[in-house]
């Protein structure tokens, strides 16, 4: 049995936030509401996890009683992470908004500055993967290793044009070094987003051509490994979480 990952961190952090967070200026219903939807379902599902992982981790236990406790969890399980990812997913969508609605207004302002043009591309580029990324998690894989639930039409162009923007980005920092020295980790960041362009130039790549995933790339992906498998949903994924990582990081 491979059990079940554990979750780290204390959903308690998360649950004495809110209130915090709703007292703040400006009233955000839309959001408020979704953090305490997402609340509720992280408060369920955590505890259920933990209980599993406890108990698959054991292999005295699940063969001791003969799955008995394991048929009692799967259907609570289940629909803890169905009700936990469509609220993740609403209040993720409620954030991105707000976020996309904030970058585009700096954008307006920072676009003629001239001593904004490094962080002018840096939201711009910020934004552009945020919008692809959201295009990508309607994916499916058939048991045949056929990727479908991306509209490469829309994809596809959306791509190059996160490649230019990553190019200007790149040029900026070479006229602009007194802007991009005001950045510590910049070059980093950099790095981290040619690789999730490099993941989405490979996953358009399969989606243009229809090339399968094999039966290896199946199994990694069965496994958990599918960021390894080059161009997969899974890979793409876990490039974009790196770079929004090493953004959060910049200086």
């Amino acid at each position: 049995m491979y059990g079940i990952h554990n979750v780290n961190g204390e959903v308690s952090e998360c649950s004495a936030a809110l209130p915090r967070a709703a007292a703040m200026p400006p009233s955000m219903p839309g959001i408020e509401a979704a953090a305490l939807r997402y609340s509720a379902a992280l408060n369920t599902v955590v505890p259920l996890i933990r209980q599993a992982h406890a108990y698959y981790a054991n292999r005295i236990t699940y063969t001791g009683d003969k799955m008995a406790q394991g048929r009692l969890l799967h259907p609570q399980l289940i629909p803890a992470f169905d009700n936990f990812t469509a609220a993740h997913r609403a209040f993720s969508d409620e954030l991105g908004r707000q976020q996309d609605a904030a970058t585009e207004a700096f954008l307006v302002r920072a676009r003629n500055d001239p001593n904004q043009v490094v962080e002018f591309h840096l939201k711009n580029d910020q934004l552009m993967s945020r919008r692809i990324i959201r295009l990508t998690r309607g994916w499916r894989v058939s048991n045949r290793g056929e990727l479908s639930g991306i509209d490469l039409n829309e994809l596809a162009p959306q791509v190059q044009q996160y490649e230019r923007g990553l190019n200007e980005l790149q040029r900026a920092m070479f006229t602009q070094p007194q802007q991009s020295a005001r950045i510590s980790g910049l070059p980093s960041y950099l790095t981290f987003c040619r690789t999730y362009l490099a993941q989405l130039q490979r996953l358009v790549g399969r989606l243009q051509t229809g090339e399968t995933f094999n039966r290896a790339e199946l199994r990694m992906m069965s496994l958990r490994f599918g960021y390894s498998v080059q161009g997969s949903p899974e890979a793409v994924n876990r490039a974009y979480n790196d770079a929004v990582n090493a953004y959060n990081r910049l200086r």
